[in-house]
């Protein structure tokens, strides 16, 4: 997962982050939701910096991670929870699909989607992580949005932020309740609460 640079806020609010730590914020949670966590996004997750992070927004966050009994055991859970709020299907479900948020609001996503794939075509390294995943996925509409931050071109990382606010901020609200609603996993708990605060108050122009 990338590195997030020291950030160790005493309270969610991430207004004044520069982007290059909106990149690498936006890159950690790409990770998070791509897929189950595997033993290296599991060492990324009890670093330092994520722990401060994600435990700013949930205090049970280290406790989770450090009191279990074995890591395989993290692991374990953590694929379980994830498979209850993304794959399976049921009531409880929080899809991973942008689209299926965004028709509830009435927002469309063609523009986003657009930018979206002409990334995913230009960044042939992610080719094969993302290669089977929907240009409206949540986790590559994250790495777009890392790799957009982390560009020198101030106006692409306008773009981003312009973007954000148009697209994903209008239904943010809708995804990140509806997977709090569904688990009392600290970790999916607060990396929803990291997306909403970052779509709310982390997208400059």
């Amino acid at each position: 997962m990338p590195h997030t640079q020291g950030i160790t806020p005493s309270e969610p609010g991430l207004e004044d982050l520069p982007a290059e730590q909106l990149s690498a914020l936006y890159g950690v949670l790409s990770r998070i939701f791509i897929a189950e966590v595997d033993e290296d996004g599991l060492a990324a997750l009890k670093s330092t910096e994520l722990v401060n992070l994600l435990g700013a927004f949930r205090s049970d966050y280290p406790s989770y991670l450090y009191n279990a009994e074995s890591d395989q055991d993290l692991l374990d859970d953590l694929a379980v929870a994830y498979c209850h709020l993304f794959i399976l299907p049921g009531a409880k479900a929080a899809p991973l699909r942008c689209g299926h948020w965004a028709s509830m609001v009435g927002v469309s996503l063609t523009q986003f989607e657009q930018a979206v794939a002409a990334y995913a075509a230009e960044t042939p390294q992610l080719a094969e992580a993302f290669g089977r995943l929907p240009t409206d996925h949540l986790a590559l509409v994250l790495s777009y949005l890392s790799s957009a931050y982390g560009a020198d071109d101030t106006a692409i990382r306008a773009q981003a932020g312009a973007l954000v606010r148009g697209f994903v901020r209008p239904w943010a609200d809708l995804f990140v309740e509806k997977l709090l609603a569904a688990t009392d996993n600290p970790v999916y708990g607060a990396s929803g609460e990291l997306f909403r605060t970052l779509v709310q108050d982390g997208a400059p122009g």
